[in-house]
This record gives C-alpha cells, structure tokens and sequence, in this order.
C-alpha cells in the first residue's frame, strides 16, 4: 500500500497541475515543463478561436478576419503565459499557496494572477503588434471587455486549480484512511497469529508432556530425546510468534521440530520428508502458515489411518510464484479436510497478506492422500 503524502503535497501547484488535465486524453503525458508549454499554447490557441470568433460577430473591423485572429492569438498567448509563469514564479519563489492556507486565501491567489495576467497580457501584446496602447486600451469599451475577459479567465482556472486541490485533498485524505486500516488489519493478522499459537500449545503441550510422563520409565533415552525435541520446539516457536516474518529455513525449522515429536509419538506409522532447494531456504515467510496444515494432515489423514502414511514438504518457484505443497498419504481430502479454525485462519492471513495472489488449495493425492498447495508472490530479487 502506498503511504499518504500530506496535504501540502498533495495539494499540486498550477505548474504541475495543467487547466487541460481536466480533458483525459492531457492527462497521458508525465508533466514536465516542455508538455506544460506545449498545453499552454494548445489553451491560448483555443481562447483566441472563441474571442476572435466573438470579436468578429459583435463588431465590424478595420481589418480582415485573418489579422483579427492573429491579433487575438497575440494576445492571447501574452496573457496564457503571464499567467503561466505567474503561477510558477509565486510557487517556487514564495512557495504559494500552502497545503495548509484557508481556501478563502486560495481563491484570492489563484484569481489574482490571472486577472493581473489578463491586463499586463493586454498591453504586451498590443505593444508587441505596435497598436497604440493608450488609445486602444485606455479606452471605456476595452476597459469593461478586458474586466470580463480577466473575470471569466480567473473564475475558470481558480474554479479548475481549487477543484483540482480538493480532489488532491479527498486522494490524501483516503491513502491516510487506507493506511490506518492497512495497521489495523496488520494489527488483526499479528492477533490471529497469537491466537492460533493459543490453539496449537494447549493440547499440543498436554499430550507431548503425557507421553514423556509415560515414557520416563519405561524407556528414559526415548522420554529425554523427546523432551529435547519438545524444547526445541518451544524455541522455535516462540520466535515464530514474535516474528512479522520469518524465512522458509526458519519455518522448517519449527515444523522439524513438531514432526519429531510426532514421530516419537507414533512411531513407524509416521514418516515424512522436506526438501526445499537450498535457494529458497532465505526467501521471507509469513510464520506459522504451513503448522496448521501439517497438523490438519497427520490428525485426520495419519492418525486416524491404521497403517499411518507419508508427509512430503516441497518448494518451488517459478513464474514469480512461491509453492509449497504439503503431501500426505492418509486417509484422502474427504478425511483430512476439516475447515476449522487452523485452515480458516491460513486462508484469511494470506488473503490479507497477499490479496488474490495468495491462495491456499486442497487436492486430492492419487492414489490416496491430500494435497495442500500454498501459493504466494515469490520476492523480487534485489
């Protein structure tokens, strides 16, 4: 998730913020200062076209239309780039406006320029065709027409630039809120983690403790390889518990430890194998996601299975995607497939952590069996 930048970023100045930006086919060019330019003349063009086209229904001219378009195409391009520049210079010298200025401030400054803008552009571009300034401009008449012109350009871009600060705001506003929820839901997933532990131990921690009790007797080497590898255990998960993630080495490590006492447990009737390619042993993982399913397959496809059965621990990676299968040879999916607290909380965490790249599936393993495939994202070498 990306993280919200303030409002004072976000809240994008004119020369990075371009009036034809509202138009979607503008908004495909990274904006840069040559691309700002290039749409200030396509702006200035298109406001000639309408006021010559305006200029010419309302009154009659000394001149043909060709040189009234060029006249107030001149015109037009001095005041588009005052205005352009006017909004740069007062950005980047006084740093105007600032994300944290009153919006009545705001629409003071971005109606300011563009009305200054319309009369200094008005005289440069008249002084530019060598027209008489001051019995041109000076005038009654001009004097109204250019008010409005200024009027109606300042109402459109401060209407534009402030429309465009308020989404900027309401964007900032909802990276602030997707990110408060991201922690919560991180929050969430670190709970759920304690919470499965919580699961895990009790009944874990009871029968593994029975069976060395019983076993203190009658086969003492048997009870202290047991107790040893009950250590082990509680070593490595406790640094699951307190770990955001781990790595694959550092999962197998905790399930090694849970499948030796299992295997002290029930003897021949459990065999099992991991082979993870020294290569994916330090990619990172999410901890405790394969505990619930190794458990799933030996509680309700070994046990329960007279002759007990095989367990396979395989990685692979390929096509940007981490699988890891979990194989058994119990008693088959319709035995093994309990969707309890353990799977359900393995679904959940890596639909969280993941979204819709990580997916957990259970198969079926011929001849007999289940398949448990997590897929997750495989880390992007560095």
């Amino acid at each position: 998730m990306q993280t919200a930048r303030s409002t004072e970023n976000r809240c994008e100045p004119p020369h990075s913020s371009h009036p034809l930006e509202v138009f979607p086919l503008f908004r495909r060019i990274p904006s840069s200062l040559a691309r700002d330019l290039l749409y200030t003349l396509i702006w200035n063009s298109g406001l000639a076209l309408i006021l010559g086209t305006a200029k010419l229904m309302m009154s009659a001219h000394e001149v043909g239309p060709a040189a009234v378009f060029l006249r107030v195409w001149v015109v037009s391009n001095c005041i588009g780039y005052l205005v352009h520049f006017g909004f740069i210079l007062s950005h980047r010298v006084l740093g105007l406006p600032t994300g944290q200025s009153a919006w009545s401030y705001k629409i003071v400054y971005y109606a300011l320029i563009p009305i200054l803008g319309v009369f200094i552009g008005y005289w440069l571009g008249l002084t530019l065709l060598n027209i008489d300034t001051h019995r041109y401009l000076f005038t009654p008449t001009t004097l109204v027409s250019t008010a409005i012109v200024s009027l109606l350009i300042a109402g459109l871009l401060t209407r534009i630039f402030i429309g465009r600060a308020r989404q900027a705001e309401a964007e900032a506003e909802r990276q602030r809120e997707l990110t408060r929820i991201e922690l919560l839901e991180k929050q969430a997933l670190v709970s759920n983690l304690r919470m499965l532990q919580a699961q895990i131990e009790p009944h874990f921690l009871f029968n593994t403790l029975a069976n060395v009790v019983s076993l203190i007797d009658a086969a003492p080497a048997q009870a202290k390889q047991m107790l040893e590898d009950f250590i082990a255990y509680l070593r490595a998960s406790l640094s699951a518990t307190r770990a955001e993630q781990l790595t694959l080495r550092q999962e197998m490590e905790l399930i090694r430890a849970y499948l030796r006492l299992l295997e002290l447990r029930m003897g021949e009737r459990l065999r099992w194998r991991i082979d993870i390619p020294d290569a994916l042993l330090d990619t990172p993982f999410p901890p405790m996601l394969l505990q619930p399913l190794v458990e799933n397959a030996i509680r309700h496809g070994l046990e329960p299975n007279i002759g007990g059965g095989h367990i396979d621990i395989t990685a692979t990676q390929s096509a940007g995607t981490l699988r890891i299968n979990i194989t058994d040879t119990g008693l088959g999916l319709g035995a093994t497939v309990r969707e309890g607290v353990g799977l359900s909380n393995v679904r959940e965490r890596l639909a969280s952590l993941f979204g819709t790249a990580g997916r957990l599936t259970l198969a079926d393993n011929a001849p007999n069996g289940t398949q448990a495939i997590i897929e997750t994202p495989a880390p992007q070498a560095h």
